[in-house]
């Protein structure tokens, strides 16, 4: 397999992705499959080098985000492995249930990572990008927010408030 970098950002990746929207439990598409019957593909593309993924919230209604992240840890830890991840459809009912607005690319970031079960590694959790995307004058709102989420989501000791939360008195 052949690795090379992913744009400007430095991160090596795998030059061949493996798409995950085949894959999730309870999907109501009769083509996709489940963990079980995903797991030779996933540890074949695995043998052969691959260790860039793809999936989106919405595949399945974020069943493929859930199988990817059972499945990955089995074959790779979580240092070999990028994961790219994509937000814009509706997820959750409301005018800010889509999109790509500030609001919904970080309610989505949460998700996708709850669902994935992982934690965010600056760059390799990948947003959707279009003409009407979140971005400021410089270009660099997006990874802006997302290594802004990144810090905001590093848990706190017990004992200290979380930011933005008042102790108890």
């Amino acid at each position: 397999m052949k690795y090379v970098n992913l744009g400007s950002t430095g991160l090596r990746v795998s030059r061949v992705c493996l798409g995950m929207m085949s894959f999730g439990n309870d999907s109501e598409r009769p083509w996709v499959l489940n963990e079980e019957l995903a797991a030779p593909i996933v540890q074949a593309a695995v043998e052969g080098g691959i260790t860039f993924f793809d999936t989106a919230d919405t595949y399945s209604k974020g069943a493929s985000e859930v199988a990817t992240g059972r499945l990955l840890p089995k074959f790779l830890t979580r240092d070999e492995v990028v994961v790219a991840t994509k937000v814009f459809m509706p997820m959750t009912p409301g005018e800010n249930g889509s999109g790509l607005s500030r609001k919904h690319i970080l309610s989505a970031i949460y998700a996708s990572l709850a669902r994935l079960d992982m934690a965010i590694d600056g760059a390799d959790h990948a947003l959707r990008l279009g003409a009407d995307a979140w971005t400021g004058p410089d270009g660099q709102s997006v990874i802006t927010a997302v290594n802004g989420a990144a810090a905001r989501r590093r848990p706190s000791p017990p004992s200290a408030p979380r930011p933005g939360q008042h102790r108890s008195r």
